[in-house]
């Protein structure tokens, strides 16, 4: 039902909204982005900008907000998959059971990756996973799926018992590492790091996230295998320094829009876009590419 990840040549992270229905305390978007509306609008001349710059096979990874609640949120990834791109989407799996199954019909066989994010402040794990184990009843050959939950400092011993309860009903889970409100990686004591470490099996041993995630000088595919797209069509390397002159890559809906055409050395202090390097599968919950 899904997409060889290894066939992918490349990765756009959309934004096509900034709503979000929840309002969790740990969040580092601030609630007045969130209540500011902003969406994709006529994204037809979207698609037409993908049809001009972005090869065919590339994957759209849907981000938010949260991507449901965009009007033409079905409409877009019709769109997307007629002009022959593949599917991914974030999601903190509110959407009603009957929408996701229908986004399951329309992504068959294009589909790359399904990200459910747990907040625990809004979902109760049992309830959570039992929507999921529902709907893979429905869809058996389904496996492009993960979920994930904000390793809270004070939750990270519960959230090991959740990851137990998720492997054992056979559903990749894993911890993602805090970001604080000054955008910056939470500093986790070594025991909170050890445990983070065996629910994250895969993500070699680091003293703290933030030397894993020191990419500063490094080769990166950013910009060239990898961009950020704002819901007004503005294109970034990455986020968060992208906004810098050095990030910017033009506009998709003007004339003034391009790729590298060779990977470039990361000019930021820390990677923050740990999707566009990583696939998730049954073996080894983090891979790079």
């Amino acid at each position: 039902m899904g997409v060889n990840k290894k066939n992918i040549p490349g990765k756009v992270d959309w934004v096509i909204n900034d709503s979000c229905n929840y309002r969790c305390g740990y969040c580092y978007v601030s609630n007045e982005s969130k209540n500011a509306g902003h969406k994709v609008e006529k994204y037809k001349f979207f698609i037409k900008g993908f049809q001009r710059h972005i090869p065919r096979g590339w994957n759209f990874n849907l981000v938010g907000g949260e991507p449901f609640l965009h009007p033409d949120f079905f409409d877009i990834v019709k769109s997307l998959i007629k002009s022959g791109y593949t599917i991914s989407v974030v999601t903190n799996f509110s959407a009603p059971a009957r929408e996701i199954e229908k986004f399951f019909k329309i992504t068959e066989g294009k589909l790359v990756l399904f990200h459910a994010s747990l907040h625990l402040e809004y979902d109760y794990p049992e309830i959570f996973l039992k929507k999921i184990l529902s709907l893979k009843k429905i869809y058996p050959n389904f496996n492009n799926f993960f979920v994930s939950a904000v390793a809270l400092p004070e939750k990270i011993n519960y959230l090991e018992e959740v990851y137990r309860m998720f492997r054992e009903a056979n559903i990749l889970f894993k911890m993602a590492p805090l970001r604080t409100k000054d955008d910056q990686y939470y500093n986790y004591s070594k025991s909170q790091q050890e445990a983070i470490r065996r629910v994250n099996r895969g993500i070699k041993k680091t003293i703290n996230f933030k030397k894993l995630l020191n990419t500063e000088g490094k080769m990166c595919d950013c910009g060239y295998k990898f961009f950020l797209l704002s819901p007004y069509g503005e294109a970034y390397r990455c986020n968060p320094g992208s906004r810098s002159k050095n990030g910017y890559l033009g506009n998709i809906l003007k004339n003034n829009f391009s790729l590298y055409s060779k990977p470039e050395v990361c000019k930021e202090k820390s990677c923050y876009i740990l999707e566009k390097y990583t696939i998730y599968d049954n073996n080894s919950m983090l891979k790079t590419l």
